[in-house]
């Protein structure tokens, strides 16, 4: 997440998350690193995301608890649901925290929950519409600037700004293989189920047959997509791809040139999107070949080459 000049990066580089937060120049600042069992601390760490109208950072933590920081770091107080349990995949909307239905005691008629800030009650934000599969994309959700979009099992990007409404703004075409192996996911949920079905719907991913779609975002000017995608050594290697909405043409991460790096070894991922910048997080130890052209790169500064 980015916000007023400080970036906060949710690690999971470590046997456990914690997030670590950096200044715009990228130095180091500070970490949250909690885990415990002392009351200002927890046990586990989903997911953080930031509550706007509160400018606090909102960790979601074990069975339904979430516990609450100042944008510095200091522990303030948490919160519970009263029932159920709500997974991760949460974004902030001044109406709330929006999640996927992904819990069994809800109604099977709403996709989309809404979990009011101030009660903690739990609510359908948008009711479901043909069939989802579990555990076969990341149930990505976008708010920007109020403009909500959720990403749909069915590969369409759909905006439900409006309470109760949805509408179709961008298809995601990730190839025949990738098609035929949702549908052959529907099949097999005839047949199987629990731990088998996941078996199967793993097979698929780790083929490169199906890609797995983990996170939207967008700015005034672009749309991203990050996602997953396996390959015969059961390998999965992260992509993103940017949607130009000025010149409506796409762009993967895979082609472009990013002048000192190789696309096609680097793992990296769109990780936030401001409104005139791209956020980009890089993971990889960088070759001399690579140390060489980022110090004859004409456009980087002294302090980014650093």
């Amino acid at each position: 997440e980015y916000y007023k000049d400080r970036i906060y990066v949710l690690n999971q580089l470590q046997s456990h998350k914690n997030v670590i937060c950096f200044d715009s120049s990228g130095h180091f600042l500070f970490n949250i690193d909690r885990i415990g069992r002392a009351p200002d601390e927890y046990t586990f760490l989903s997911d953080f995301f930031i509550d706007l109208n509160k400018e606090q950072l909102v960790f979601v933590s074990e069975a339904g608890r979430y516990v609450f920081f100042n944008m510095d770091g200091r522990y303030l107080y948490d919160k519970k649901t009263k029932a159920p349990y709500l997974p991760c995949q949460i974004i902030f909307n001044d109406s709330g925290y929006l999640v996927y239905n992904d819990i069994e005691e809800q109604s099977k008629n709403c996709d989309l929950l809404i979990l009011d800030t101030a009660t903690m009650d739990i609510s359908c934000r948008l009711e479901n519409f043909g069939e989802i599969t579990y555990n076969t994309g990341g149930r990505a959700l976008s708010s920007y600037r109020g403009h909500i979009l959720y990403y749909h099992f069915n590969d369409t990007i759909y905006e439900i700004s409006t309470l109760g409404e949805r509408k179709s703004i961008y298809y995601i075409n990730c190839g025949s293989a990738h098609a035929d192996s949702k549908e052959l996911i529907n099949r097999k949920k005839r047949t199987l189920s629990g731990d088998d079905l996941v078996k199967f719907i793993y097979s698929q991913l780790s083929s490169g047959r199906m890609k797995y779609i983990s996170s939207i975002f967008e700015n005034d000017r672009w749309f991203i997509i990050n996602g997953k995608e396996g390959n015969k050594k059961h390998a999965f290697k992260s992509f993103f791809v940017l949607y130009d909405k000025n010149n409506k043409k796409s762009y993967h991460s895979s082609n472009i040139d990013f002048g000192f790096l190789d696309p096609s070894n680097t793992e990296m991922q769109i990780v936030y999107s401001s409104d005139d910048a791209l956020f980009c997080l890089i993971n990889k130890e960088l070759t001399s070949d690579e140390m060489t052209k980022i110090e004859a790169s004409k456009h980087l500064s002294p302090e980014d080459k650093h």
